[in-house]
């Protein structure tokens, strides 16, 4: 699975959340905690990772996963996923400079 394209597919499942159904909510932050656990020391993503293994396929890595996170974030007030964002900045600035 492309990282990028799971990132999209859920932020599309997350605009179908109302007031009265928040069942994309529960199923994304299920995906996004496991997200958490496949995330680098250098706060990057594999771009290409087995759904069954969660292993990384591709030597090339993402920060797709910033975007769910952050949403996610401000949908639910939460600060759970603060520490995967500060991790993903660092290696986001590392790799510009690069």
């Amino acid at each position: 699975m492309e990282m990028e394209k799971l990132v999209h597919l859920l932020l599309k499942h997350l605009d179908t959340v109302t007031e009265a159904d928040t069942t994309a909510l529960s199923q994304s932050l299920h995906v996004g905690h496991i997200l958490v656990t496949m995330q680098g020391s250098d706060g990057l993503w594999p771009d290409v990772f087995n759904m069954c293994t969660g292993d990384q396929i591709s030597s090339v890595r993402s920060s797709a996963p910033v975007k769910l996170l952050v949403k996610m974030k401000k949908m639910l007030g939460t600060t759970e996923f603060q520490h995967s964002l500060q991790l993903a900045n660092a290696g986001i600035a590392v790799q510009v400079v690069e």
